[in-house]
């Protein structure tokens, strides 16, 4: 994780293993990178203790210096959606061939994907991920899979693969292997793609070769301004009660990490030669921050009502 945070400005992860009380964990693995991430282990943890192996998690990370001007859309046991200014990103986990209900599920994926980013506005698109399918296979889910990519209007980058070895998943004690991991980009983005490739090396111990995708984008870095994007949330009341807080806390800390704090006013102030006005500017700047964060980061975890949306019984005049 750590070589390649140093050599790339984006992450996908598939299969991280962690429950959500746990999803802190992945904010000490890379480097100058915040990352965005759900738990498979939700619905578990919350009825009994875990028995066996952990499961599943998506997680995609980006460099501190995009954080500012990235976005959490959606996310899912199986996917996770993330907008940095004009370029949508959804890391996907689609179900294997021993998943119970595997086609229907997989149709449910994708079919939920699409209704997320429905009322979006974007440029680009990178999709991509572990989607258990190799696209040459004729079947449904493959069926399925092709008509989610035309309907977004993406196109597989397999072809630009520089290496003649495309297998991303190897098994040595079986010999077994397939090429199941891909990318998909927006049609427009494809022509930019400088190169793509398979990396396996001694610091990869999973039985999945990371798949490097280099392209060219075009970000715009200008912060979009808070106040204006909670605008749309008109709630009166938080339901923390049905709340996502475990990735609340993962967010917060994220924004957090990219607030500038105004450490200068610790020190001997009368020697700053700053004027009363600055520093309070500072000050209140600071903490416009903190709370716009707080309201950003509840308008996405947690659901909303409006104050006359429950009726504790009897009647109105």
């Amino acid at each position: 994780m750590n070589s390649l945070s140093s050599l790339h400005d984006i992450l996908f992860i598939q299969e991280h293993w962690l429950a959500p009380f746990d999803l802190d964990k992945l904010n000490t693995v890379a480097d100058d990178m915040i990352c965005f991430a759900s738990s498979a282990m939700s619905d578990v943890t919350n009825r009994d203790c875990l028995f066996g192996r952990p499961f599943g998690g998506v997680a995609i990370y980006v460099k501190q210096s995009l954080a500012s001007i990235a976005k959490l859309i959606s996310t899912s046991k199986r996917y996770i959606i993330l907008q940095i200014s004009q370029l949508l990103l959804i890391n996907v986990y689609l179900p294997c061939v021993s998943s119970v209900d595997r086609v229907d599920e997989f149709i449910e994926c994708l079919a939920s994907i699409m209704n997320d980013i429905s009322d979006l506005q974007y440029d680009d698109v990178i999709f991509g991920g572990d989607l258990n399918i190799e696209l040459d296979n004729n079947d449904i889910l493959c069926r399925h899979l092709d008509s989610f990519v035309r309907d977004l209007q993406l196109t597989f980058v397999d072809d630009k693969i520089s290496s003649n070895d495309k297998f991303t998943y190897r098994v040595e004690s079986t010999g077994s292997c397939s090429s199941i991991d891909h990318f998909a980009v927006s049609r427009k983005l494809y022509q930019y793609i400088h190169d793509v490739k398979i990396v396996d090396g001694a610091e990869n111990f999973s039985d999945h070769c990371p798949l490097i995708l280099e392209t060219d984008v075009y970000l715009c870095c200008r912060k979009s301004s808070v106040s204006s994007q909670s605008s749309k949330f008109k709630v009166d009341c938080f339901r923390w009660d049905i709340a996502d807080c475990s990735q609340y806390y993962l967010l917060t800390y994220n924004h957090f990490n990219c607030i500038q704090t105004p450490l200068f006013l610790l020190d001997n102030v009368s020697a700053i030669s700053c004027s009363r006005e600055y520093i309070l500017s500072c000050l209140n700047q600071y903490y416009r921050d903190i709370v716009n964060t707080l309201l950003e980061c509840s308008c996405v975890c947690v659901p909303g009502r409006n104050k006359d949306f429950i009726d504790f019984g009897g009647t109105k005049s």
